[in-house]
């Protein structure tokens, strides 16, 4: 719009036109002046890209790597985008969100940075199958910190790892399985209805279900609970899903939460992804249209 009024102003002769383009060219060069000497005049090594080693980004990164953690990370700033570009952590979110079907843990992780509750905010974590927190002070390095109330956590969560400007907490953590009844799963995706849910997956007297990822496509339940109890599965549900317990194949549910629930398991239970019919049907339309490309690429070649 700007340049749009310059070229209008000075076009034709009209002398107050030009007179007004004058004023307003050179008001925006004083204006910009001061900007403009020092961006030129900084040192050729600010305009260099900084050794991905040095970010707070990747250290934060490395570290939780070399934990090896068997639960979620929620990462928070632009080390949610990047984390599974370096490292293959499980976490909430991450560099492709818009395209999650369920939306429940990006809701959840929104509250958990910009609510300056607590309790609820924990509640939530636990849910998810949360054992790490990255949190970014207000002078960190890092550009993009979207914690509202960056010490929410202190001395409520166990601090394991502490640059002066970039936390790490842990949660406690037993499994991304669990055992519970039907009347403990949460009503809603709410964290008021989580409240049940959380003292049941924490209970320590109940079996501990570990849930191990066999490769990218298939996970493994260990042990079984308990007759007339559920397996609550805090990984996304999707038609691709197929379960089999005790020599014979259980029907995968989807929970309130949007993850899996199963029901009368006779022991372990292993799971495998295998693609829905529309998925299988598009992968078929594309190869069609591969081979038909290359078809007339050949019979035109020339």
């Amino acid at each position: 719009g700007l340049a749009a009024f310059l070229r209008f102003a000075v076009s034709g002769g009209n002398r107050v036109r030009q007179g007004c383009a004058a004023v307003v060219a050179v008001a925006l060069m004083a204006g910009g002046a001061s900007q403009l000497w020092r961006y030129v005049t900084q040192p050729r090594s600010a305009f260099m890209p900084v050794p991905v080693e040095n970010t707070p980004e990747y250290q934060a990164a490395k570290w939780l790597a070399a934990q090896q953690p068997q639960g979620r990370v929620l990462a928070s700033g632009g080390l949610r985008f990047r984390l599974n570009s370096w490292f293959d952590l499980q976490q909430v979110g991450g560099a492709f969100e818009s395209g999650l079907r369920n939306r429940t843990p990006v809701h959840f992780a929104y509250h958990v940075r910009t609510d300056p509750e607590v309790v609820g905010s924990v509640r939530e974590m636990k849910a998810l199958g949360v054992e790490y927190v990255v949190v970014h002070g207000q002078k960190s390095a890092e550009h993009y910190r979207d914690y509202k109330n960056p010490g929410k956590f202190e001395g409520v969560l166990e601090k394991v790892y502490d640059n002066g400007n970039d936390v790490i907490y842990r949660l406690p953590f037993r499994s991304l399985a669990h055992a519970i009844r039907a009347e403990e799963e949460p009503a809603r995706a709410h964290r008021d209805a989580l409240v049940g849910y959380v003292l049941a997956i924490e209970e320590a007297s109940r079996p501990t279900l570990t849930a191990r990822w066999l490769d990218a496509n298939r996970l493994r339940v260990e042990n079984a609970p308990p007759a007339g109890m559920l397996v609550s599965l805090q990984v996304t549900f999707d038609e691709g899903w197929r379960a089999w317990s005790g020599g014979r194949e259980v029907a995968v549910e989807k929970d309130s939460l949007g993850f899996i629930k199963l029901r009368g398991v006779a022991g372990p239970v292993d799971l495998q992804y295998r693609g829905t019919l529309e998925q299988k049907c598009c992968a078929v339309l594309s190869a069609l249209s591969w081979i038909g490309a290359l078809g007339l690429l050949w019979k035109n070649r020339g």
